[in-house]
């Protein structure tokens, strides 16, 4: 999904049905943080 949005082909990353630490270990790794959590 990072390559995606580096060649512009979307412009932000969403999750969905993630919890908190869930959230925190993909911030914590990700180039693009996620911007919305479904």
């Amino acid at each position: 999904m990072e390559k995606l949005v580096d060649k512009g082909l979307v412009k932000a990353i969403g999750l969905s049905n993630f919890n908190a630490m869930q959230i925190n270990d993909i911030i914590s790794t990700a180039r693009h943080t996620p911007v919305v959590n479904q």
